[in-house]
């Protein structure tokens, strides 16, 4: 049972979220975040032209909407946009561990004329990625695969419906469902940009011999303590990135965003050659 403290603070969250949406449609946004109800409500964004975006309010879907369009965690540095700039013809991204999408929308709101695939293993959350895909006009220019991102060809016991903690787990359960896994390090090799949210699996990509020889132009990775092969998730992804050749950058996270132990979010960049 909600305190009468909790309710504030429920409240004063979904009234600050509910302010990266259209004004009219801001009173229906806090009435289902600060209940929780298990709707799925479509949304347009305030001071994105035309933009459309479908959140589930039982989930952690708000907090991601506020991640990217509010805090804007993947906002592109100023030198990964030089050397993005630099790129002929049009540039391409990967988002491994899409989710319901919102990355790879605000990635093709900064990026004009991009291209780009998404991984997201989740059956429900790769469902709203397809139809944000389809509302704003970028399913042909967006490519969705069904499948976790690793760095060989396989199948996984996925923990699906937890939203932005939806992961693979050793043993299955009544939760998980078989998943592929495809070896995306080729993918890598082929894109101007990359973006890692995928829970721990990151490890096992960056790690992999073959990742220097196929880093891309630029890469932002939201790293984790889960299956880090080192005691210092942060210190070690950043040696990674710097024996790949990159120059880094970490995103500056504001203090009263409490992330888990172990986690955060760098940039990497290399010129062009």
């Amino acid at each position: 049972m909600l305190t009468i403290r909790g309710w504030s603070h429920t409240l004063g969250r979904a009234l600050r979220r509910s302010r990266l949406v259209r004004p009219q449609q801001r009173l229906s946004f806090v009435r289902r975040e600060a209940t929780k109800q298990p709707v799925v409500g479509t949304y347009s964004l305030a001071h994105q032209k035309n933009a459309k975006v479908f959140l589930r309010h039982d989930v952690l879907d708000t907090w991601t909407l506020e991640e990217i369009f509010g805090l804007e965690v993947y906002d592109l540095p100023e030198p990964v946009s030089n050397v993005l700039a630099k790129r002929a013809g049009e540039v391409q991204i990967l988002d491994l561990g899409a989710n319901i999408g919102l990355v790879s929308l605000f990635f093709s709101l900064r990026l004009a004329g991009s291209r780009g695939t998404a991984f997201e293993p989740d059956p429900t959350n790769a469902e709203l990625l397809v139809r944000l895909l389809v509302a704003n006009d970028l399913a042909d220019r967006w490519t969705v695969v069904q499948a976790c991102a690793g760095n060989r060809l396989g199948t996984a016991h996925f923990l699906h419906s937890n939203s932005v903690v939806s992961r693979t787990v050793d043993t299955p359960s009544g939760s998980t469902v078989p998943v592929s896994v495809h070896d995306v390090l080729d993918d890598l090799g082929r894109v101007d940009l990359a973006k890692l949210d995928i829970e721990g699996a990151e490890w096992q990509i960056l790690t992999d011999a073959r990742f220097a020889a196929n880093a891309p132009l630029a890469i932002v990775v939201e790293y984790h303590e889960e299956q880090c092969p080192g005691g210092d998730p942060r210190a070690l992804m950043l040696q990674i990135l710097v024996s790949a050749g990159y120059r880094t950058l970490e995103v500056d996270i504001p203090s009263d965003v409490r992330l888990p132990v172990g986690q955060g979010v760098v940039w990497g960049w290399r010129e062009a050659s």
